[in-house]
């Protein structure tokens, strides 16, 4: 079948020296071009951190404003509450004394009903 004196056809080259990069003085050359478009990458990778960490401090500044303004209207709630229950204390010590006057003055006019009853006996 094969003629012994026609060429091998081989796949596989002879020698590995020509699978040696040509300029092969430094190992890092040949990765410096990665290298520098890692870096690139690394700098809008740090970039967009960067920005994504402004984005986040102006939601959290929005969120504070928001807090603030709660807090405040929780201080005014506050305020009120106790305005409200010093009124509610004053009422109620009111409504007391109109209720102890209601009942002397029931007791007084029980008392005058009597005297003038007496008084037309007599």
């Amino acid at each position: 079948m094969f003629n012994q004196n026609e060429p091998k056809l081989t796949i596989r080259p002879e020698s590995t020296s020509i699978l040696m990069p040509l300029n092969n003085d430094n190992s890092n050359n040949r990765f410096e071009q990665n290298r520098l478009l890692n870096g690139k990458t690394k700098y809008e990778e740090t970039n967009t951190i960067i920005k994504s960490l402004e984005e986040e401090i102006v939601n959290m500044k929005h969120k504070l404003s928001f807090v603030y303004e709660k807090d405040e209207e929780i201080a005014k709630l506050k305020k009120t509450i106790l305005d409200l229950k010093k009124e509610n204390s004053e009422l109620k010590s009111i409504s007391d004394e109109i209720i102890r006057l209601r009942l002397d003055n029931n007791k007084l006019s029980e008392e005058l009903k009597k005297n003038q009853n007496y008084q037309q006996i007599i």
